[in-house]
């Protein structure tokens, strides 16, 4: 009776790769024949790679496709070549953590604790790198905060003046006393959206308002605190410039400037701040 692969995940196998060359088509599926029964008994599920010009494990080597298994079985590896070890090393270098022949070659040891050896050295690079950037105040994240874009000095942030515009409304907002919800409804009922087009909410708002420090202009990464590289959006004691704000505000045309400023990404200029009165209603200054 034949399982299903998830119910043989279930009962314990595993996903491995099984490389298969020969030079000879018709040898490889035989050997692919005797592969699925060794496969069955040491309880592997097999994810076949049939090749017959060894061009199939150089796709493995630099187009990175072994990320997905940590096991592979090989079928006689000596006739992959005379640089097999070269070519498994690279392969454990991209993910491969187990290699497993079916005919009783075995894998040096050395090779594989140089392997782990190299990716500690790996981790230690990129440690010492993201360390290095983070006393400069160098951001390290993939994505800037709300506000900001990659520049194209890779080092620094640059403002996206039309979310800038949105974040120093917020601080604004908050100075006055409102609430994080009340702040995203009149985001949203003036046309504001964020920058993948919906609408804001009050734990994007919280977040926001979390990262104050940083919109002051202080970085703060691998636990080292230091004056960011890019404009900040508040002042040194976390204030709105509300210059930046303007002076004009009509609520109809405050609205179709909200639309037209998004379409553009630049800065609307129609909005001037608003106060709440006792009802809680809001009205223009």
């Amino acid at each position: 009776m034949k399982y299903s692969m998830e119910r043989r995940r279930e009962c314990g196998y595993i996903d491995v790769y099984v490389y298969l060359y020969a030079p000879v088509e018709t040898k490889v599926k035989e050997m692919r024949r005797e592969a699925e029964g060794w496969c069955i008994e040491r309880r592997f599920i097999p994810h076949y790679i049939l090749d017959t010009d060894r061009s199939k494990i150089r796709d493995l080597m630099y187009l990175g496709k072994v990320e997905k298994y940590e096991y592979m079985v090989i079928y006689s590896p000596e006739n992959v070549g005379e640089d097999v070890i070269n070519i498994l090393f690279t392969i454990g270098m991209r993910g491969v953590k187990n290699f497993i022949s079916m005919d009783g070659w075995e894998f040096p040891p050395m090779i594989l604790s140089l392997i782990n050896r190299q990716k500690d050295i790996n981790k230690d690079k990129i440690h010492a790198g993201r360390l290095k950037k983070a006393k400069e105040g160098i951001y390290i994240g993939s994505t800037p905060p709300f506000g900001y874009k990659r520049s194209k000095n890779k080092d620094e942030l640059a403002l996206d003046f039309y979310e800038a515009f949105v974040v120093r409304y917020i601080f604004y907002r908050r100075e006055q006393g409102f609430g994080y919800k009340s702040i995203a409804s009149e985001l949203n009922r003036r046309g504001f959206t964020n920058r993948f087009g919906n609408p804001f909410n009050h734990i994007v708002i919280l977040n926001i308002v979390k990262k104050k420090d940083f919109y002051r202009g202080y970085l703060e990464q691998e636990g080292i605190k230091a004056k960011g590289k890019y404009t900040p959006l508040l002042t040194e004691d976390g204030k709105v410039d509300m210059s930046y704000i303007g002076n004009k505000f009509d609520v109809e045309e405050e609205e179709k400037e909200a639309k037209r400023a998004k379409k553009r990404k630049r800065t609307p200029h129609f909005i001037k701040p608003a106060r709440r009165d006792g009802n809680g209603v809001i009205t223009s200054i």
